[in-house]
């Protein structure tokens, strides 16, 4: 009831002077991964599509949808395998923007909050490990803070996402039991604005 009464709240001072937008984007991502065990995980450059609802003016509130297509990389005596993992992003960002709305041309924004991530496929490369999407936690939890930058039609973010829960469900590696695995994300993306 408490969360009910603060997202409408939230909900209310947006609206109150509401803007509309519809923000599709493409961007990359960068992980920084908290290694496990003997194994060495290191993370490569991964993509992001999608989009997000922009409501409100000055203060606004910004749900998104995104796909997310990541690699890992495993190192380990019996050799290099690649790790491909793909999901769906759920961000809702409350943000705030630096100059009024009749500027249009610019502005400056500053955005935080909680983001959900569901897994969607995991593809371990044929790895002696037999990784596979039972071994992931199906959800994970994430908090954002980043920067926006608006010009004209076109917008660009950048942020980082602090990771609240761990990656991995209990599996076994090599004998050796793995029941954590958090990583922190930084990314990058641009696209257009299409405001009602």
């Amino acid at each position: 009831m408490k969360n009910l009464i603060i997202f409408s709240f939230l909900f209310t001072v947006v609206g109150m002077s509401a803007q509309l937008e519809i923000r599709p984007a493409a961007g990359l991502i960068w992980a920084s991964f908290e290694d496990v065990v003997d194994l060495d995980f290191t993370t490569n450059t991964g993509y992001s599509l999608g989009a997000d609802l922009l409501i409100g003016s000055r203060v606004y509130i910004q749900p998104g949808l995104h796909y997310e297509g990541k690699r890992l990389t495993i190192d380990d005596v019996s050799g290099t395998y690649d790790l491909n993992m793909n999901r769906f992003t759920i961000p809702v960002m409350l943000g705030y923007r630096f100059f009024p709305m009749d500027n249009d041309w610019l502005n400056v924004r500053i955005f935080t909050g909680p983001t959900a991530s569901f897994l969607l496929s995991v593809d371990d490369d044929e790895s002696p490990f037999n990784i596979d999407r039972d071994d992931f936690s199906n959800a994970t939890f994430d908090w954002n803070a980043g920067l926006g930058l608006d010009l004209s039609i076109f917008f660009i973010n950048a942020g980082y996402r602090f990771g609240l829960s761990d990656l991995f469900d209990e599996f076994d590696i090599g004998g050796t039991n793995v029941s954590a695995g958090s990583y922190n994300v930084f990314y990058a993306n641009a696209g257009l604005r299409i405001r009602f």
